[in-house]
């Protein structure tokens, strides 16, 4: 299973067992951007 986290929301998933696996910046509508960080974990 896989999902794209923010910031805040890591230690969320990371407590139900996803872990990191990469980061990327998706650009928004405003042109500023947010960290997306990559979470995946096995079921």
């Amino acid at each position: 299973m896989a999902l794209g986290a923010t910031l805040t929301g890591v230690p969320f998933y990371a407590r139900r067992g996803y872990v990191e696996h990469g980061r990327e910046q998706a650009l928004l509508p405003n042109a500023e951007t947010l960290t997306v960080v990559l979470m995946e974990r096995n079921i």
